[in-house]
C-alpha cells in the first residue's frame, strides 16, 4: 500500500514538472526548474515524513486494517500509558478499540488517566468517554457528568454532549428542562443529531399542541431537506461518531420514525 502511495505521488510529480519540457522546450523547462527547485524539494520532505509515519505506526495500521480490536488495544494501551506524553491519535484509537471490545472499565480508566496528565484530551474525546456514563443504571450522575463537560473549553462534538444531557433527563422525569434542551439540539447541521433530537423531543412532548405543532413541522422539514437514502448512509456510517454506532438501535428507530411515519 505504501509504495503504491509513493508511486501514485511521484507520477503526479512528475507530470507536473515535467509538462513545461513537453509543451515549451529544454530552454524554459531548465529556467523553470532553476526558480521551482523549492517546490521540489518540500515535496521530497513531506513524502519522507509520510513514509516514516507509516513504517512507524505499520503495526498499528495493519491491526486496525485487519480488525484486531484486542490486539490494537494491548498495543495502544503501551503507547498511551507508558509512554511519555499521550497522542490524540492513539487516545481516540484506544478508546474505539475499548468501545468495540465493550471493554467500558478500560475506557473509564482511560478517561481518569487523561484526566490527570491531559486534561485538554479529555474534553476532545469526551464523546467516547461519555458513552459508559450514557449507558449507566444512574442517570443523575450521568447528567451531572455530561453537564460539567458542557463548561470545558476545547470540547469536542459539544452538540452531542448535549443531546446526551437531554436524554439523562428525560430518564430522570425533567421533561420541561429535556424539551429546552432538545428544541435548541434540533437545529443543528448534524442531520442524525437533528433527527434524534426531534424524535426524543416528541417522546417527552406530553400534550401540549404547541410543542406537537412545532416538531411536527421542523419533523417534515428535515425530511425534505434530507433524503432518506442519504440519511441511511449517514447512519450507517457515522462520520467517525462512536455514538451513532453505540446507538444504533436508536438512531434507527428515530430514522422510521422521521420517514415513515411512525411515532416515537
Amino acid at each position: 500500500m505504501l509504495a503504491l502511495f509513493d508511486g501514485v505521488l511521484a507520477v503526479c510529480f512528475l507530470a507536473i514538472f515535467l509538462m513545461p519540457l513537453a509543451a515549451l522546450g529544454g530552454g524554459f523547462f531548465a529556467l523553470f526548474w532553476r526558480r521551482n527547485w523549492p517546490v521540489a524539494a518540500v515535496f521530497l520532505a513531506v513524502l519522507a515524513a509520510v513514509n516514516a509515519w507509516f513504517l512507524a505506526n505499520r503495526r498499528m495500521i495493519g491491526l486496525l486494517q485487519a480488525g484486531d480490536w484486542p490486539a490494537l488495544a494491548a498495543l495502544l494501551e503501551d503507547r498511551v500509558f507508558n509512554g511519555r506524553v499521550p497522542r490524540s491519535l492513539h487516545v481516540g484509537l484506544l478508546a474505539n478499540a475499548y468501545l468495540a471490545t465493550s471493554n467500558t472499565d478500560g475506557l473509564t480508566g482511560l478517561e481518569a488517566f487523561i484526566g490527570k496528565v491531559r486534561p485538554g484530551l479529555a474534553a476532545r474525546h469526551a464523546l467516547a468517554f461519555g458513552i459508559p456514563h450514557l449507558a449507566s443504571d444512574d442517570p443523575a450522575a450521568a447528567e451531572a457528568w455530561f453537564a460539567s463537560r458542557l463548561d470545558e473549553r476545547g470540547l469536542r462534538d459539544r452538540g452531542w454532549i448535549r443531546w446526551n444531557r437531554a436524554f439523562c433527563l428525560v430518564q430522570l422525569g425533567r421533561l420541561p428542562d429535556a424539551r429546552r434542551e432538545l428544541d435548541a439540539i434540533a437545529a443543528s447541521r448534524d442531520p442524525v443529531l437533528a433527527m434524534l433530537s426531534l424524535y426524543l423531543g416528541e417522546a417527552c412532548g406530553g400534550t401540549d399542541p404547541a410543542a406537537a405543532a412545532g416538531i411536527a413541522g421542523a419533523r417534515r422539514a428535515l425530511a425534505r431537506r434530507v433524503p432518506a437514502e442519504r440519511m441511511q448512509r449517514l447512519c450507517a456510517e457515522g462520520g467517525g461518531n462512536v455514538e451513532v454506532a453505540a446507538l444504533s438501535d436508536l438512531v434507527g428507530k428515530a430514522a422510521r420514525w422521521l420517514y415513515g411515519g411512525d411515532r416515537a
